[in-house]
């Protein structure tokens, strides 16, 4: 090796040493040197641990599971219970007409108008 090779090692063993120093680290820490400035350091450590892979990985399973919630909402929101224009009050589900509001609600507990609201919920869910 030449005079210059082991001048400019030993001048990036000692910089090794001070930065080290500076930020609290000791030897089982390992300091990257590379490109010119931290953007190509971080660069090199995101590559190695694989961010990029877990982040895009993390954000197809959060962007899934919005789309569900939205799904859910969307059928959570609809109210089948419209006021028709002689006071009378439709469910619009099943296709009957209710003198109030409270016949309405009741119906709205039965076991068919139930079903029909799953089976509705299902019919909007998109895979």
């Amino acid at each position: 090796m030449s005079r210059t090779g082991k001048q400019t090692n030993q001048a990036r063993r000692e910089a090794r040493a001070i930065i080290k120093r500076c930020v609290g680290a000791d030897e089982d820490d390992a300091l990257v040197f590379c490109g010119n400035g931290a953007t190509a350091g971080i660069n090199v450590i995101i590559c190695k641990l694989q961010i990029k892979q877990i982040v895009e990985t993390v954000q197809r399973r959060n962007d899934c599971q919005q789309k569900e919630l939205d799904e859910e909402r969307k059928s959570e929101d609809i109210n089948f219970c419209k006021q028709n224009r002689f006071g009378s009050f439709d469910c619009t589900l099943c296709r009957v007409i209710f003198a109030s509001k409270n016949a309405f609600e009741v119906h709205s507990q039965t076991p068919i108008h139930k079903q029909r609201v799953e089976d509705f919920k299902k019919s909007l869910i998109t895979y």
